[in-house]
This record gives C-alpha cells, sequence and structure tokens, in this order.
C-alpha cells in the first residue's frame, strides 16, 4: 500500500491505488440469512404502520359518520320548524285577508 491510500486520501501523481481481493465466497450464508431477517423486520414495521394508519382512518370515518348524522338530524328538525312556521304564516295571512274584507264589508254598511 502507498501512504495515501493509508491515511485514506486521494492518490497523488504517479502513485497506484492497490485494490482489495475478492470477497471471499460465503459457504454458510449469513449475509444473506442475515439479510432476510432485516427484510423481514422491515416488512413487520411496515405492517404495523399500515395497521395502525387503518385504525386510526376507521376511527375518523365513525367520527365522521356521527357528525353527518348529528347535522343530518338538525337539518330535519329545522325542517320541520320551518314546515311549521310556513303553515303559521299561511294562517296568519288567511285570517289577515278575512278581516281586511270584514273590514271593508262594515264599512260599507255604515
Amino acid at each position: 500500500m502507498t501512504a495515501s491510500t493509508q491515511r485514506n486520501t486521494p492518490p497523488r501523481e504517479g502513485e497506484h491505488l492497490v485494490t482489495p481481493a475478492a470477497a471471499p465466497q460465503l459457504t454458510d450464508h449469513s449475509f444473506t440469512l442475515q439479510s432476510i431477517m432485516e427484510i423481514q423486520k422491515s416488512v413487520g414495521g411496515l405492517e404495523s404502520s399500515i395497521k395502525s394508519l387503518h385504525d386510526k382512518l376507521e376511527k375518523m370515518d365513525s367520527n365522521i359518520c356521527e357528525k353527518v348524522e348529528g347535522v343530518s338530524k338538525k337539518h330535519s328538525s329545522l325542517s320541520d320548524k320551518v314546515h311549521v312556521l310556513d303553515k303559521k304564516i299561511y294562517a296568519a295571512t288567511v285570517i289577515g285577508s278575512l278581516l281586511i274584507l270584514a273590514a271593508v264589508a262594515l264599512m260599507r254598511i255604515f
């Protein structure tokens, strides 16, 4: 090895890089097994995160449904009140018209 490769610095002009020998073959496949175990761990974490998100979405959906039902009940109640008010206004209009007609009729008589 040259001095520049021992210091982890780029080689100077005229120096040659020393390439390491090829990696030895692993006969026990421990690297592959370790990689698979880490992938399984990552997949388990992803599954846990997805389940957590799914549960949160279900809770949000439930809350939204409850709020929509509450708004629907309020809308129904207001609709009923408006309908009753509409009937009262109609009745007041009819009674007012009858009173005006009666007043006009009384004025003609006298």
